[in-house]
């Protein structure tokens, strides 16, 4: 490991100077190849707060590049120290976890008051990420447009597939003069298709995969995921959604 560059940080509380958050320097992971981190995998957050003791915090552990959350709300209480002053200290195993800037909240329990220190995990190799956008309601017939982000350089082509969550048939065919998966005439088959990466700002750039669901089942899921041909060291996604007959 190497040191964390983040100086330690102590958050005064707005409401009252004398309240405040000190969270630890928090050292960085390195990884010789994407998640596989070398040495300890146990990530140690620790503080000192003068908040009394028996106070309860929330830890949160986020990979900011795609905002994803690791473990979240998890509770932490404030305790006294043989020394007298009051801490808190939470641990948890980061392998697995691909190389990235992190971000850990110790925010307190009932009160707007967060305080937040950042760590890395760094690799020789580089990682590559695809992630996609939320998906609101979808309704029967519509041109449904799935977006995403990546880091993938721009012109690089993303494979996307999508296809019906198959399950045990309990619905008769085509109720409601809607086609129906159980003996319907709805599509059943996977869909696959290619996309360009779009260039985008900040290190992220997007991406776009048209759907037209006319020949989709009513009231069933459908899973569409993303991958690469021939990329190492690619984390790709996969959503779920539902589809509600016309509105």
């Amino acid at each position: 490991m190497t040191q964390q560059s983040t100086v330690a940080i102590t958050t005064p509380y707005m409401g009252d100077q004398s309240l405040w958050i000190h969270i630890d320097p928090i050292e960085d992971f390195h990884s010789e190849s994407p998640f596989n981190i070398t040495g300890s995998t146990i990530l140690k957050i620790s503080g000192t707060t003068t908040f009394p003791a028996g106070s309860l915090f929330f830890v949160n552990i986020i990979e900011e590049e795609r905002s994803r959350s690791l473990p979240t709300n998890i509770v932490v209480p404030a305790e006294k120290n043989s020394d007298g002053s009051i801490g808190f200290s939470y641990s948890y195993d980061m392998k697995g976890n691909p190389p990235a800037h992190y971000r850990v909240e110790i925010r307190k329990a009932n009160q707007n008051f967060t305080a937040i220190a950042r760590f890395n995990i760094t690799s020789q190799e580089p990682w590559w990420w695809i992630m996609f956008d939320q998906v609101g309601e979808i309704h029967k017939g519509e041109n449904l447009t799935i977006t995403g982000t990546t880091n993938l350089p721009a012109g690089s082509e993303i494979s996307v597939s999508s296809g019906l969550m198959a399950h045990p048939c309990t619905q008769p065919w085509d109720s409601g003069g809607l086609p129906s998966f159980c003996g319907g005439t709805c599509n059943r088959a996977i869909a696959q298709s290619t996309v360009r990466v779009i260039p985008g700002l900040n290190g992220k750039n997007t991406w776009v995969y048209p759907i037209n669901t006319t020949d989709w089942c009513t009231h069933e899921y459908y899973w569409i995921r993303t991958g690469m041909n021939n990329w190492p060291n690619v984390s790709s996604g996969s959503i779920t959604i539902l589809l509600e007959p016309d509105s």
